[in-house]
């Protein structure tokens, strides 16, 4: 079952190809312009805000300086607020079939509700990626150092498993927030319950599916800039398009009652 509810959200993506191109354009040119655009109002360059985002670079002094980092933040804002105004969108448009337009509609409500709440599970998956990643990291080092690379990668496998777990019971409340509905954070995790096995499931399909692609894909095709720059932009609207589906998913079968696929 774990792996047909992946194989429908990517069937629902790509399916619906040209929606899914409709609800994702604009935002992710709008990113996308402001990466070059916003940088230079301030004196800056694009070079200027990415090392200035290197922790051994601020501690350094780097000569952008504050500024450099201001403007960073900036952008990594107006990132997660265009990833949710996609996300928002997606789910409104399976959940509500609310057609998008190349210029879609912005429900900012929604959108903030969503980023708010995406901001709060990204906390508490933080909160529990301490202690899984003190504990992954003490029972595969031993195995890294001594050559046992496939028993590491295994456990790391299991660690991200997990927090992508925490993320997709909790998520449950997005696609609520996204169609106006919203609900307590904690009501994710207990809706989501009885299904709980299944989601661990998808959740090691995902992050073996994700780390497959980002080992081989980039590599690959990545030796030229610019066609590593679209590789990369395809892989992550690929990871969000499809992450938002398997919310959608769940939601619509957990809360609309709707068959699981």
């Amino acid at each position: 079952m774990s792996f047909e509810i992946v194989r429908h959200a990517f069937v629902m993506v790509f399916g619906n190809l040209r929606d899914s191109i409709k609800v994702s354009l604009v935002p992710l040119l709008l990113t996308v312009l402001a990466t070059f655009v916003l940088p230079p109002l301030f004196g800056l360059s694009t070079a200027d805000v990415a090392t200035a985002a290197n922790v051994q670079a601020m501690m350094e002094g780097h000569p952008a300086g504050p500024m450099a980092s201001v403007v960073g933040l900036l952008l990594a804002a107006l990132y997660f607020f265009s990833m949710s105004w996609i996300a928002v969108g997606w789910h409104r448009f399976i959940l509500l079939e609310e057609y998008p337009r190349f210029l879609p509609q912005l429900p900012l409500r929604e959108v903030l509700g969503y980023l708010g709440r995406s901001f709060a599970i990204g906390v508490v998956v933080v909160i529990v990626g301490i202690p899984v990643g003190l504990i992954g990291g003490a029972a595969a080092g031993p195995f890294a150092a001594g050559g046992g690379v496939l028993i590491a990668l295994v456990v790391i496998v299991l660690m991200a498993s997990i927090l992508t777990y925490v993320w997709l019971r909790f998520g449950i409340v997005l696609p609520a927030a996204a169609v106006g509905q919203p609900m307590p954070l904690l009501a994710g995790w207990k809706i989501s319950g009885p299904i709980g096995g299944t989601i661990f499931t998808v959740s090691l399909v995902l992050v073996a599916l994700n780390l497959g692609i980002n080992m081989t894909v980039p590599p690959l095709l990545g030796g030229i800039p610019i066609i590593g720059q679209l590789v990369t932009l395809a892989v992550s609207w690929t990871t969000l398009m499809v992450g938002a589906s398997i919310l959608t998913t769940l939601y619509g079968h957990l809360v609309d009652k709707r068959d699981l696929i």
